[in-house]
């Protein structure tokens, strides 16, 4: 978890900027899970109840997300991935993937099956 002071660029080949106050969040989890890399335009993960947009490229082992204003995240918390709410449901995240859920179910490995933060 880090706060940015200043922009600064995100992720192979700086994809995305963090702006000065925003919370940025590193997950140990990527595309060597299953993490479809495709998410990384429009994927979200829940951190703390919160949707939180997936930020810069998706890695081997890591995503980072952006977290909202005014949310506490800490070291440990549950990151929600797939599941029953909105922006994570299994049908929405295919989609964005451009995958079937099928596809998506089998390409997660044992290592992802509880991601923290």
């Amino acid at each position: 978890t880090k706060q940015f002071e200043q922009a600064t660029s995100l992720g192979y080949g700086g994809a995305s900027i963090a702006k000065p106050g925003e919370c940025i969040v590193t997950l140990r989890l990527g595309y060597a899970d299953g993490l479809p890399r495709s998410l990384a335009v429009g994927g979200q993960i829940i951190v703390s109840g919160e949707r939180c947009p997936i930020v810069g490229a998706i890695g081997m082992n890591f995503t980072m997300i952006r977290v909202p204003y005014g949310v506490t995240v800490r070291q440990g918390d549950e990151a929600l991935v797939l599941g029953d709410a909105p922006g994570v449901a299994l049908d929405e995240v295919a989609g964005r993937a451009g995958t079937i859920p099928h596809q998506l179910i089998t390409s997660l490995s044992a290592l992802s099956a509880r991601p923290s933060v």
